[in-house]
């Protein structure tokens, strides 16, 4: 969100930054821009000041993540606020905000039978197989912890090519855990000591104990 400062009224958006810049971004016809945008910084007031803004340009789509920016991901997403944004937008609009489950899904889709777009942030964290089973794909639980163990070993490769020192791969790596946990099944003391330790050799220990233990919770 691009803001400035307006006299008596606490921070509200500043459309002409905002042209400024897709004045620019737009000026190159050999790329699509699209806008990631919330419902306003403080007050949707601002969201709707910004998408005033938009309309005016030649964007592919815009993403409306359903909260203000002060809210950050605390609080609830504002459906209400989101409908009207977007009833306002010329463009083509994406959903985002709050999608960890199927249900999930299907409920903003009941709501916004309109909005073809669905964006998945930390829902495809928590869930890796949630945007599979969006479309349709149906992937056992009993197989679910063999391709996560792929994965994540995937990364843990990539990264100890470019980090320098076990301590920097084994914190890198246990950002891994911060979302996935929630769906894991397993000692939840290893995960305890996976988060304390600061070697990389330690890490990858403790890490196959619990891929070695661990089911996959739907």
């Amino acid at each position: 969100m691009v803001t400035g400062r307006k006299r008596g009224a606490g921070i509200l958006p500043y459309p002409e930054m905002v042209r400024k810049f897709l004045d620019t971004a737009c000026a190159d016809s050999s790329y699509n821009v699209s806008v990631k945008m919330r419902l306003g910084l403080k007050e949707p007031e601002e969201g709707f000041r910004v998408m005033e803004v938009l309309n005016e340009y030649p964007i592919c789509k815009v993403i409306i993540h359903a909260r203000t920016g002060m809210q950050m991901y605390t609080g609830q997403v504002d459906l209400d606020t989101f409908k009207v944004l977007a009833g306002s937008c010329r463009h083509e609009v994406t959903y985002n905000g709050d999608i960890f489950t199927y249900d999930d899904y299907l409920r903003i889709k009941s709501c916004f039978p309109e909005v073809n777009n669905i964006m998945l942030g930390r829902g495809a964290l928590y869930d890796p197989f949630l945007p599979s089973v969006i479309k349709g794909g149906n992937i056992s639980s009993e197989n679910k912890i063999g391709i996560i163990r792929d994965f994540h070993n995937d990364i843990f490769k990539y990264y100890q090519i470019r980090l320098p020192g076990t301590k920097h791969l084994s914190d890198k790596m246990k950002e891994f855990w911060d979302y996935l946990h929630v769906h894991i099944c397993t000692d939840k003391r290893l995960l305890k000591k996976i988060k304390k330790c600061h070697d990389s050799l330690q890490y990858t220990e403790l890490v196959n104990q619990l891929f070695d233990s661990a089911q996959w919770i739907e």
